[in-house]
């Protein structure tokens, strides 16, 4: 019983800390002490220094395999880009000796070229001169003179106007490029032995240029004055003889210069103009 009471007191008495600090008065409040603020470089020179420590390695790490699949797929990479560039230049060689082949080829073909033009002239030349052109003129022709354009108003002091026709034939085998021509009347007077022989010329008339095909033909017609009067020319036996000259200019498809000439002399009778062979002024070259 007498150790029930010493426990139970000694476990209802207070602490004796407790008690204590109950009678004690509060201690004075302390002042936090302040922070120091480092420079970054007193920090870096704080960082560097020297630390011993026992450190020890357990176990040493494993180095990293090499990446066969890539490594084989760059080596083959690398090969076939250095293929490409083999290739390359032997393509460019290729076509460099091609360019070349084509520009021999060319010159030849010009060369070529140029002999078959000569030859193609020289051809074309021989063909026009073995078929020249030549323009001849058929069915020249006086229509009618002034008396019987107009009987009643006609004047006999007039000159006499005749109308004239003929057809221009291009009998060659090339065509004719016909340039000019200048036609016209002369009338002669032939009086007795020993008077002087009148020549009357007529006005002249020309010929626009144009081209004959072989074989082809036009008709030209124009109206001359003869110089001579109707009085002269009408009454009675006419003592004049007309002629029909002339020249006509042409080329042919060389540029050779040709030309025909006219000299025929007009038949009452028939009205036409009849060549007349023995005079050089007729001919065709």
């Amino acid at each position: 019983m007498t150790l029930a009471l010493v426990s139970f007191q000694s476990n209802t008495q207070p602490p004796p800390t407790k008690h204590a600090q109950d009678n004690q008065k509060p201690s004075p409040p302390v002042a936090n002490p302040s922070v120091e603020k480092k420079d970054s470089s007193s920090l870096e020179n704080e960082t560097n220094k020297h630390v011993d420590a026992n450190v020890w390695v357990k176990e040493t790490p494993k180095k990293d395999a090499y990446d066969k699949a890539a490594i084989w797929i760059n080596a083959v990479l690398a090969t076939l880009g250095f293929a490409g560039i083999l290739v390359g230049i032997f393509t460019l060689c290729y076509l460099r000796k091609q360019a070349a082949e084509m520009r021999l080829q060319r010159n030849i073909m010009n060369r070529t070229l140029g002999v078959m033009r000569q030859q193609g002239e020289r051809e074309n030349k021989t063909i026009v001169l073995q078929y020249r052109p030549r323009i001849t003129v058929r069915h020249a022709r006086a229509l009618a003179f002034s008396e019987e354009i107009d009987h009643k108003t006609i004047t006999i002091s007039e000159p006499v106007r005749c109308i004239v026709t003929f057809l221009m034939v291009n009998r060659g085998g090339s065509p004719a490029h016909v340039a000019d021509g200048d036609i016209h009347l002369l009338s002669v007077r032939v009086g007795v032995v020993g008077e002087e022989v009148e020549i009357k010329e007529s006005t002249h008339i020309g010929i626009s240029p144009r081209t004959l095909q072989p074989g082809e033909g036009e008709t030209i017609q124009f109206g001359l004055d003869t110089g001579i009067s109707n009085y002269a020319f009408y009454k009675g036996e006419s003592p004049y003889m007309v002629f029909l000259v002339g020249t006509i200019w042409y080329r042919d498809d060389l540029g050779i210069p040709r030309q025909t000439g006219l000299h025929r002399s007009y038949d009452p009778k028939t009205k036409i103009f009849t060549p007349r062979k023995d005079s050089e002024e007729e001919y065709s070259d």
